[in-house]
């Protein structure tokens, strides 16, 4: 706890309560007398005005003084004093931080393209320079109500546990969310050719070889995100595409564990860009 000096409050909180027992005393004195007709009524009524009054009085002195008193307004951890004793503040002067570490609110903003899949309550994984190899498991709190008109974006709040006290307000993080984003058939990279006029892979329909032209959009441990008209069920072809012309038969094994040969056509699968 933090106090200024309040010599002036603790005396004014002094003289209140003399004032305020001294109306107790008169008014007990009046309604004593008031029987024998020693006191009228309105002085009675006086007297317990002025107790009122006195009453009032110390409850100002008590506030004014507990005013001095600077007061957390939850638990947490103090930072460096700003302040030294003596100097003079005023309402608008700094004179510490106080963090509640128990959890920290991160900041952060996701493309325009995914504010719609992104809600309270979902889980972020975050990680933090200042701890490498470390994951911090948190959730969606708040979410902004517009999209920025400059960045295209839309503003996240994410609270992160941080029971071990492991965490420092102002750390920059990395943010994660499970994100879903379109789907697109997924290939060995190694499936995937090029010509003069675009990329494209051989599937296998009905026993041949079929030309399907394609548009890698991203290639991530050897496979390749296809955008193209493949399904699931789709095969294609991962080794020997260089002797293969359209229509001409291929011969698809498989492996007795049911995993296709890579020396063969191998299943499309299906995979997102998240």
């Amino acid at each position: 706890m933090l106090a200024l000096d309040k010599e002036d409050e603790e005396l004014s909180v002094e003289l209140a309560k003399l004032q305020l027992e001294d109306a107790r005393q008169r008014l007990q004195r009046y309604e004593s007398a008031a029987p024998s007709g020693a006191v009228s009524t309105s002085e009675v009524d006086q007297a317990r005005n002025a107790l009122s009054v006195a009453q009032i009085e110390l409850a100002q002195a008590e506030l004014a003084y507990t005013r001095r008193m600077l007061l957390a307004p939850f638990d947490g951890v103090i930072g460096i004093p700003q302040v030294d004793p003596g100097d003079r503040v005023t309402e608008s002067t700094a004179i510490a931080t106080l963090d509640d570490l128990s959890n920290l609110l991160v900041d952060f903003k996701i493309p325009e393209a995914y504010a719609y899949a992104i809600d309270k309550g979902q889980e972020v994984e975050a990680q933090t320079w200042a701890l490498p190899g470390m994951d911090f498991t948190g959730t969606v709190t708040s979410l902004g109500s517009q999209i920025d008109e400059e960045t295209r974006t839309l503003q996240v709040r994410a609270r992160l546990p941080n029971e071990q006290g492991q965490l420092r307000t102002g750390m920059s993080f990395v943010m994660e969310l499970p994100l879903s984003g379109e789907l697109y058939p997924a290939v060995p990279a190694v499936a995937v050719q090029w010509d003069r006029e675009a990329a494209y892979v051989w599937r296998v329909r009905d026993g041949q070889a079929e030309r399907q032209t394609v548009e890698v959009v991203k290639r991530s441990e050897g496979w390749a995100l296809l955008s193209a008209q493949l399904t699931g069920d789709d095969r294609v072809v991962v080794e020997g595409m260089q002797s293969l012309r359209e229509g001409m038969p291929v011969e698809v094994r498989q492996r007795q564990n049911n995993t296709a040969d890579l020396t063969n056509p191998e299943t499309a699968g299906n995979q997102n860009d998240g």
